[in-house]
């Protein structure tokens, strides 16, 4: 071998190592490390961007967490993809924590409701969901909910309660639970007379009750929201509309919460014909 080979190869060798050390260099001023909080602006900025916010959780862990802080959010579950997301909870285990909010829907021609079967493990998964929301035209049952424990705010529209005692359950088995607001909500009365679900006490944080457009037994409601402490700590009470029949034990209700209520609101609907509520009401 030559002296000009030689001479080449130590030339040529000196060359790939500065290239190399200006590569590793290069790449270390090039990608600095950005704050965490920082990557939270900018994914809080993509919130309403789907896809970019999926590219973006496949980044780094640090943008995976601030991603999924987002899609996983808000949760709508219903027969189409609650096992998919049952599984999807069994694979990455870590995404139950990110969920704070859950909408549950079933449909009346379903038999059994998928939430007998597939709720009860989702729920066990999500410990953070502090709203839960339901909604269809199915007949609810209350044990396949009950394993949000977390729950502070409970929204029921527009679907049917298999008794009065289904509602008086969920909002008595829920130790968090803060706000309950029902909206053209029917529950049922029981079939059998007793004094309600035995639970001893209402939420200690119970604050504010909505009956909205819903039908049920007034009287038992009344009698056992009482009984069990609802009014000791009810700031905001209302029962738009409602009739004659639900009026007394509404209007106990209201006396029994005292000064601790700060608002109520209770509408009445009923027929010309029977001479309106005027009757009803007596000063005190």
């Amino acid at each position: 071998m030559t002296g000009e080979d030689l001479a080449g190869k130590k030339i040529s060798s000196s060359t790939s190592s500065r290239i190399r050390n200006s590569s590793s260099t290069h790449v270390d001023v090039a990608f600095p490390r950005l704050s965490t909080e920082l990557i939270a602006r900018i994914v809080d900025y993509l919130h309403e961007d789907l896809r970019s916010l999926k590219n973006c959780s496949l980044t780094s862990h640090v943008f995976l967490s601030c991603s999924r802080r987002i899609l996983f959010y808000t949760v709508h579950l219903n027969l189409r993809n609650g096992l998919k997301f049952l599984e999807l909870l069994e694979s990455s285990p870590g995404i139950g924590p990110y969920v704070k909010e859950v909408y549950v829907t079933v449909n009346p021609r379903e038999s059994p409701p998928w939430i007998d079967k597939h709720l009860p493990p989702i729920s066990a998964k999500l410990l953070n969901v502090h709203t839960l929301h339901l909604q269809g035209q199915a007949i609810y049952k209350a044990a396949p909910l009950l394993g949000f424990q977390s729950i502070k705010n409970l929204v029921i529209t527009g679907c049917e309660l298999e008794s009065t005692n289904t509602f008086l359950t969920l909002i008595g088995s829920f130790p968090k639970l803060e706000v309950a607001y029902t909206t053209e909500m029917c529950a049922y009365r029981d079939v059998v007379e007793d004094d309600g679900p035995p639970i001893p006490r209402a939420p200690a944080n119970f604050r504010s009750l909505t009956f909205n457009s819903t039908r049920g037994d007034p009287e038992k409601t009344a009698k056992w929201l009482i009984s069990r402490s609802f009014h000791s700590t009810l700031e905001y009470f209302a029962a738009c509309p409602f009739q004659e029949v639900g009026l007394r034990p509404m209007g106990k209700f209201v006396e029994a919460c005292g000064g601790v209520l700060k608002h109520f609101k209770l509408g009445l609907v009923g027929m010309k014909s029977q001479g309106g509520f005027g009757g009803s009401f007596s000063p005190t």
